[in-house]
């Protein structure tokens, strides 16, 4: 491409041809690891620089935020790009550059060229949505005649795209999409053939709603259980086994594959779906919504894969293979970050399970007793130990190739880290902090902690521009790490009883600057937050949260201490101060 300038005024920057569009395009969307490879030091017991909050406004500036809930496999997918689209030089919308007039209605549909310019903007930023799909198959289906083969106007007008014009328009488009799926709905004829275009927009509109701290998962599930995307047999599979096929027909919404790329579309989006739900269960520390042990569809490989000979396809990966020995090999980085995301997920079931109130069965309310309940469901005839656990991490990071594998250090000059490998990194040392966790205000928490260091180490390595390509379930990982470490925080200052405690850390005493230093690192991350919650609700509300807990007394974080002063102020009489049951499961 060519410099971003912006066209001349009333003229689009087509390179061969005009673009026919038959659906208005994009709904406006607001954003978007045991370290791996030889040991590192323990984090020195005071910071190397002060904390402070990595200047993005250079990144800011070129556009609006733009970024999926879910964490980024990266940009490096294999597929290639349709021609009509490759000689287009579209880079001057990265600037910013109104595309509607200030004054243009907002409801106006948009013109055909700009719809394009928006679907070429989804398709080269791929790491801005969670949700992949075959590109070239796209661009058949919005260039054919039959309007039934041409993609549903909800998963159109479901894209996302980072034009600050476009995100004006942002009441309008998600009209557009929720009238659609109503209308889907009750095309009962047709609704099989549609549902993968269904799912796909409803994952988009979940990862919207994600971002305004509102769960939207439930109707996807539907669509995929309804589909049997959940129960794929095979990647090559086209027409398989009579049995499977007469199993999978009981369901009157399963439509078989036409080939291999259509199988591809659905495992990808399947996955999509299961990623989002995986992480907006680890967020919320609510159930997620399917089981994902009762899950047959195998893991995605790379869509080269899909669209060459039949024996590229064998040695299909299941999600549990992580837990036998010798599994078959994770074969596309989307794949690895799925993995991941689950053994994230286990270690935060097995977290919760080590929750001090469940075993204080008079203590417990109806909530919880269900809560528990649900997780428990989840893994039935499951028996997964924490020592399992621990080698199902092992096992991923030593079979992660070399493209995946960041270690936590900063990198040479002109040598790109891909944001897959950043956020594997993240996700496995999370998954080590759940692991290592002791779930309790009584005792140290050393191992845990060790990663927390680690983590926010890494962090301060990350250039600005790094940070923006991370997914906003990264974000939210970094803080459940902050509250982490503020529980130790208030604990150790709860056992120095603040009492002359800023006498103590002048004389050099280790628990005053084991605190001082683990406060620093917690303002250096708050701080990062920060910045980072700009134009993103939810990671907005959690830094807030957390700068409250870090502002209230330690007597908070400890409710059963029965040596709590009488004139320290507690929860109840401070308003600046929240539940210490947020602290409780990090």
């Amino acid at each position: 491409m060519g410099p971003s300038v912006p066209p001349e005024p009333g003229r689009r920057p087509l390179a061969n041809r005009s673009a026919s569009c038959p659906q208005p395009a994009v709904i406006p969307q607001l954003s978007g690891c045991d370290h791996i490879g030889p040991t590192l030091d323990h984090p020195s017991s005071i910071p190397n620089e002060a904390p402070s909050a990595p200047q993005t406004s250079a990144v800011s500036r070129q556009g609006p935020i733009f970024q999926s809930f879910q964490p980024s496999a990266g940009t490096g997918s294999d597929e290639q790009i349709p021609a009509e689209w490759s000689d287009m030089d579209f880079s001057w919308i990265l600037d910013d550059v109104q595309i509607a007039g200030d004054t243009e209605d907002l409801s106006t549909p948009l013109d055909d060229a700009t719809r394009l310019h928006c679907l070429w903007l989804f398709f080269t930023n791929q790491s801005a949505s969670g949700l992949e799909m075959n590109i070239a198959r796209f661009h058949e289906r919005l260039e054919s005649s039959n309007e039934e083969d041409r993609p549903h106007p909800a998963l159109l007008n479901a894209i996302a795209s980072p034009i600050q014009s476009v995100r004006m328009r942002e009441q309008y488009f998600l009209r557009n999409v929720e009238v659609s799926l109503q209308k889907a709905f009750r095309e009962q004829k047709r609704l099989p053939k549609i549902m993968l275009d269904l799912l796909r927009a409803e994952i988009l509109l979940a990862e919207y709603m994600w971002t305004y701290a509102r769960e939207a998962e439930v109707k996807p599930t539907r669509i995929a259980l309804a589909a049997c995307f959940d129960q794929i047999p095979s990647s090559s599979d086209v027409t398989p086994s009579k049995v499977t096929h007469l199993r999978l027909k009981r369901n009157p919404l399963f439509l078989p594959p036409n080939d291999a790329i259509d199988i591809a579309d659905r495992v990808y989006a399947f996955w999509s779906f299961v990623l989002l739900d995986i992480c907006a269960s680890v967020a919320s520390k609510m159930p997620i919504n399917i089981d994902l042990f009762t899950i047959k569809t195998p893991l995605p490989k790379p869509w080269n894969a899909y669209m060459g000979p039949t024996s590229d396809l064998q040695s299909d990966r299941r999600l549990t293979d992580i837990f036998r020995p010798n599994p078959p090999p994770i074969q596309s980085d989307f794949g690895y970050i799925i993995q991941a995301t689950f053994l994230l997920h286990v270690a935060s079931l097995q977290l919760l399970e080590r929750f001090p109130l469940a075993d204080q069965d008079s203590s417990t309310s109806p909530v919880e007793t269900s809560l528990k309940g649900s997780w428990a469901m989840q893994r039935s005839n499951q028996s997964i130990s924490r020592k399992d656990l621990s080698t199902a991490v092992d096992r991923l990071v030593q079979e992660t190739p070399d493209r995946l594998r960041w270690k936590g250090v900063r990198t040479a000059q002109g040598v790109t880290t891909p944001s897959s490998a950043i956020s594997l990194y993240f996700i496995v040392c999370s998954t080590r902090i759940h692991i290592a966790d002791t779930n309790t205000y009584q005792v140290s928490n050393d191992s845990a902690m060790y990663h927390v260091r680690r983590m926010i180490d890494s962090i301060r390595l990350l250039e600005p521009a790094q940070n923006a390509q991370l997914g906003l379930a990264i974000y939210i990982l970094w803080d459940l790490a902050a509250l982490v470490l503020l529980r130790e925080i208030k604990r150790l200052r709860r056992q120095g009883n603040d009492i002359a405690f800023e006498k103590v850390v002048a004389k050099g005493d280790s628990l005053g600057l084991a605190v001082v230093t683990l406060e620093a690192d917690l303002d250096f991350l708050i701080g990062t937050l920060t910045v980072l919650s700009i134009d993103r609700p939810l990671l907005l509300e959690e830094v807030q949260g957390l700068a409250r807990l870090r502002d209230s007394p330690p007597s908070d974080v400890d409710p059963d201490d029965d040596g709590m002063r009488n004139d320290e102020p507690t929860s109840e009489n401070n308003p600046s101060s929240v539940s210490a049951a947020l602290l409780t499961t990090p």
